[in-house]
């Protein structure tokens, strides 16, 4: 549920931006693929999947993909860092070293 609940706020974050194309990445292979589906999802978090997929429906593009679990440093180093604070954090342009550090590890050159 806490996955599905990430990926809606992802979308209603990319909405708020006037993001109309992106990339959404995760490691719950089951809630990418009710994003995904066409069918109803009638599941006990049928409400989170199915406003989700409205929120798709409102983008140009916006293509959902897996990622491995073991390749997302990122998303451990941002979850460890959102233990700590009490309020959002964006970052648009200067990004903390730790969140640099983070994509090396996931994408080694």
């Amino acid at each position: 549920m806490i996955e599905a609940y990430a990926m809606l706020r992802a979308l209603d974050f990319a909405s708020n931006m006037g993001y109309c194309n992106f990339e959404l990445e995760g490691d719950a292979l089951t809630i990418i693929r009710k994003l995904q589906s066409n069918t109803l999802d009638l599941s006990h978090i049928w409400i989170i999947i199915e406003d989700g997929k409205l929120k798709l429906d409102s983008f140009t593009s916006c293509k959902i993909m897996h990622t491995a679990r073991e390749g997302k440093w990122v998303a451990h180093h941002l979850a460890k860092f959102g233990l700590n604070v009490s309020e959002d954090h964006v970052w648009m342009e200067d990004i903390p070293n730790f969140v640099i550090d983070s994509v090396i590890m996931d994408y080694p050159i």
